[in-house]
């Protein structure tokens, strides 16, 4: 198995060579020991994505990286995408103005051949903790993609935790639903939620949807929420019995006035046919209002289905993989230049 691991791991890298340069690059001299890493693709979810990075990163005494990403055509020099870094430098100028003072931030404009490749270079080169990404509210029904080729590639690569939010704006949450049943991706999302409910002061509700007995639910929804009043989160805790978990998930929030609902991936096999699972897709999906769905980074589980995934799952056609290519949009396709500047 660790002979396997090594060799599997070695084709990874081999075909993962980052493309960066950095054009201008200012740091600040004091590091910070967290950072999340916030791509802004549109100026409509910036401020959102801002606000849930800030609350994360204040939570762990952490950092903002804000990043936008400038495609080039593969017979384009990357040093020509210096003369397109201004558009950039615009949106993340307006983007930074929704940082809270007390969260330090700097901002970094990207140019390489696809937005999903540069973000996951960027995880790397600035060793990120977690990356924020909003979505677009449905997944690909027709390419090989499952919510669009950037968010795939990041999710499916990038060494750090993942959130991607399907969020229409600025929200402030008033009751933030969590939807758990154990495991490291449910945990997290625990961990997400109690922040955001921390930050806004909002309801927090635990909720099991159950297809066994009812009182060993009810034990563990309990026992999740005596963690979290551990780490200063008071929450809620329901359990419904229903053999249909997203439909269950969403009728309880859309009764229950709910307006965010976090959701941790599921447990994914070697070959995995959807990012985070089809419950927390279908959610977020069906659900009218905002929805993080939330992944855990574990390195050598990680490995291991990157592998196989890249060797044994089906792969888009030709023509799919053309259709999904849109080299306007930065965060809806997919390495790398970056001029930074940092606000303390």
């Amino acid at each position: 198995m660790v002979v396997f691991w090594v060799y599997s791991r070695g084709r990874i890298r081999r075909t993962e060579v980052p493309e960066t340069r950095a054009l201008v690059e200012e740091r600040a001299i004091q590091e910070w020991p967290y950072q999340v890493l916030v791509p802004i693709d549109k100026p409509e979810n910036a401020e959102r994505l801002v606000d849930i990075a800030s609350a994360i990163a204040r939570r762990n005494d952490g950092e903002l990286l804000l990043t936008t990403i400038v495609t080039m055509p593969v017979q384009t020099p990357i040093e020509r995408g210096g003369e397109r870094v201004s558009e950039g430098r615009e949106l993340l100028a307006d983007a930074i103005q929704h940082v809270p003072d007390d969260v330090p931030a700097h901002r970094s404009v990207t140019v390489g051949r696809t937005a999903g490749r540069s973000i996951v270079d960027l995880t790397r080169r600035h060793e990120s903790d977690v990356v924020v990404l909003g979505w677009r509210r449905q997944r690909k029904r027709i390419t090989g993609a499952v919510l669009g080729s950037t968010i795939d590639h990041v999710v499916e690569n990038a060494p750090c935790d993942a959130i991607v939010a399907k969020t229409a704006g600025p929200v402030v949450p008033q009751s933030i639903l969590i939807p758990t049943d154990g495991g490291p991706h449910a945990t997290y999302a625990e961990l997400v939620g109690g922040t955001l409910a921390s930050e806004y002061s909002a309801d927090l509700t635990l909720l099991n949807v159950a297809t066994g007995d009812r009182d060993d639910a009810e034990e563990f929804v309990r026992e999740r929420r005596t963690d979290l009043e551990r780490a200063g989160v008071e929450s809620e805790t329901a359990v419904i019995l229903d053999g249909d978990v997203a439909r269950a998930i969403v009728e309880f929030a859309e009764e229950n006035d709910v307006d965010t609902i976090v959701a941790g991936a599921a447990q994914a096999g070697l070959v995995p046919q959807t990012l985070f699972g089809d419950i927390a897709e279908e959610v977020g999906e069906r659900f009218g209002e905002e929805v993080l769905m939330v992944r855990k980074y574990r390195l050598i589980r990680s490995t291991v289905v990157r592998w196989a995934h890249k060797w044994f799952a089906l792969r888009p056609s030709v023509e799919d993989r053309n259709e999904s290519f849109d080299p306007r949009g930065a965060l809806d396709t997919e390495d790398t230049t970056d001029g930074d500047e940092r606000q303390q």
